[in-house]
This record gives structure tokens, C-alpha cells and sequence, in this order.
């Protein structure tokens, strides 16, 4: 369903990559409260949160983003197989 992609910290700020099988999926409300629920494994304990980017597609390979700038014999191929998912970044404040 959902994982975290990847992960940016700063003292009071957490920015999560989420991702997802499609961009009807990682737009839902259900990936807002995965990204909310995740945000304990890195001790925000209370936050606010927003949209912060996306949602974007990527190769499942090789986690990179798929666009007409960037497209290569390894891109087409996973789009080919179906290799593609989508992240989406929420961005998460410690209340202050």
C-alpha cells in the first residue's frame, strides 16, 4: 500500500516522501494519515502537517523520477513492465 520513500529532518521540521501504486492513491486521504501516523518513528510526537510536492512518478528499479527529461532505454522499460509508482511529500511542523 503505502512505505516512506525517503525522509528530510531539521529541528522542528519533518519532510516525508510517501509512495504509492498510483496518483489517485498517494493523493487520498489515506496516505495524509499514513504520513501522520509515521511521523512517531522519528519522535514527532505532535505535529501539524501539509502537502508539500508531488505527486510524481517513478522507476520502481532505480527510484528515479520519470519525465520527458529523463527518459532512457531503463525508464521506458519500466513503464513497459508497469515499474512505475508515485510519491507524494508531506511536510511536518512541531507545534511551537
Amino acid at each position: 500500500m503505502f512505505k516512506v520513500a525517503d525522509h528530510q529532518e531539521a529541528p522542528n521540521e519533518l519532510i516525508l516522501t510517501i509512495e504509492g501504486a498510483s496518483p489517485a492513491e498517494i493523493i487520498s486521504r489515506q496516505a495524509r494519515d499514513f504520513a501522520y501516523q509515521a511521523r512517531h518513528q522519528y519522535g514527532f510526537s505532535e505535529a501539524g502537517i501539509e502537502s508539500a510536492g508531488g505527486p510524481y512518478p517513478i522507476n520502481k528499479n532505480t527510484g528515479n523520477v520519470v519525465g520527458p527529461n529523463n527518459i532512457d532505454s531503463q525508464t521506458k522499460e519500466a513503464v513497459a513492465q508497469k515499474d512505475i509508482a508515485f510519491r507524494k511529500q508531506f511536510k511536518l511542523q512541531r507545534p511551537l
